[in-house]
């Protein structure tokens, strides 16, 4: 039978044991040690060298340096990363049908640490600009993203609704900040199929039915 180790004086981080203490009902052995904090506990051995650290008054410290590797995790880019990769890898997530479930990656550097993606995308990054994918058939990479403004990422979403003409393609979004009509009134008239030279008329809220699309002002037509 080996022979028992004694521990007396030893220190497991917060706990300093101070000398035998009576064996567990299941015959365990232990010991009596006391915190930093002044507390005196019992804890077998074998739970010492496990990892027990504290009596409990450290336990939220030791947690928070356990899961702290870079001192960003209250960072907003944090958020970024961790958000990207819970669309792209969380069937659970509320978002994953539009991107994991499609197909869209986080590439396996940026799946490693946030560090690997801090340090590809932290020297561009600007308070207040999302992260955008250039293409949107293709995953996270540091080839494929850039930092933007809320504005341009709407613009470049895959839902986005473009404006097609024989001349030009527009995104909606684009035509709304230049016309100053509502998104919804533009909606409206291209879900009712108005031509492209009635798009843009301002409403005449004199005429009951302009905005609706049954009389527009100034032209014959009629939808």
């Amino acid at each position: 039978m080996a022979r028992l180790k004694d521990l007396t004086g030893q220190k497991f981080d917060c706990l300093t044991v101070l000398e035998r203490a009576e064996n567990s009902r299941s015959g365990k052995t232990r010991w009596k040690c006391r915190c930093v904090c002044g507390k005196e506990v019992v804890y077998a051995g074998r739970d010492l060298k496990r990892g027990i650290r504290s009596c409990g008054c450290k336990r939220r410290q030791f947690i928070a340096e356990k899961k702290r590797t870079h001192g960003m995790s209250k960072h907003p880019a944090w958020g970024v990363w961790h958000s990207m990769k819970q669309r792209c890898t969380d069937s659970n997530h509320h978002a994953y049908r539009n991107y994991g479930g499609r197909g869209i990656t986080v590439c396996q550097r940026w799946l490693e640490s946030f560090e690997n993606f801090w340090e590809d995308m932290g020297p561009t990054w600007i308070k207040g600009l999302d992260l955008d994918r250039i293409d949107n058939e293709k995953g996270y990479s540091p080839e494929n993203c850039r930092w933007t403004t809320r504005k341009i990422n709407c613009s470049n979403r895959r839902t986005s609704r473009i404006l097609k003409t024989k001349y030009w393609e527009i995104p909606l979004s684009v035509v709304v900040e230049m016309t100053g009509l509502k998104q919804t009134t533009l909606l409206y008239r291209l879900n009712r199929g108005w031509p492209i030279e009635s798009l843009f008329l301002r409403p005449d809220y004199r005429n009951q039915y302009t905005t609706s699309g049954i009389v527009v002002r100034g032209t014959d037509s009629q939808y």
